[in-house]
């Protein structure tokens, strides 16, 4: 499959676990599915796991029977989309999705109001939903390096987001300062529009 990606004069950066909100440094993360249920069977709860290229097409149905998993990392991928049996998660506290495949912000993740942390920066999202107020535990949401031309006021609603991510979105000035005006508490980045030329390319 072949996706147009944006090749910019400026360099993105790639969340790294110790990076992460909410995310100790001491956090014992799983990096094979298999391994990780063998440990939940042996009564180890399994809080954190990192499926970072795994040229994963869909998620495992597996990840389901991990009920303590609270931190997922699903970095460089080839998702397109979410399972609804994703709502079943619901120790769920940190998704992070960058650099998949997503052309729109997934209908599920609005039915996850347990989420705190949620990642997906460069991506080829084109808006927020007008119902992304629904996720009322959210405080950082990362949408960096998207192709994002509608912000609904319903942002201003997410009264525990404290960081909004927008960097390497092509935003007018009009734009930055509605978003701004809308979560006046929430540190919110954005950045000038980069030049960006776009070429058809795998992703890897």
């Amino acid at each position: 499959m072949l996706a147009a990606m944006a090749t910019c004069t400026v360099s993105w950066g790639q969340a790294r676990r110790e990076d992460i909100p909410g995310v100790g440094a001491n956090t014992v993360w799983f990096d094979d599915l298999g391994d990780a249920l063998a440990a939940h069977h042996a009564g180890i709860p399994v809080l954190a796991m990192d499926l970072t290229r795994n040229k994963l097409h869909e998620l495992p149905k597996g990840l389901v029977e991990l009920p303590d998993l609270r931190v997922l990392m699903l970095h460089k991928n080839r998702l397109t989309g979410l399972p609804p049996w994703l709502t079943d998660m619901d120790a769920l506290e940190v998704l992070l999705l960058d650099q998949n495949r997503f052309t729109s912000f997934p209908n599920v993740l609005l039915r996850m109001d347990q989420l705190e942390t949620l990642s997906l920066g460069d991506n080829f999202i084109d808006e927020i939903p007008l119902d992304v107020d629904h996720m009322t535990s959210l405080r950082h949401l990362a949408l960096w390096g998207n192709l994002i031309g509608r912000y609904p006021a319903s942002l201003g609603d997410l009264s525990n987001l404290q960081t909004l991510d927008l960097l390497h979105n092509d935003m007018t000035a009009e734009e930055q300062e509605l978003v701004s005006s809308m979560l006046p508490k929430a540190k919110v980045l954005m950045s000038e529009p980069c030049l960006c030329e776009f070429r058809d390319q795998p992703r890897p």
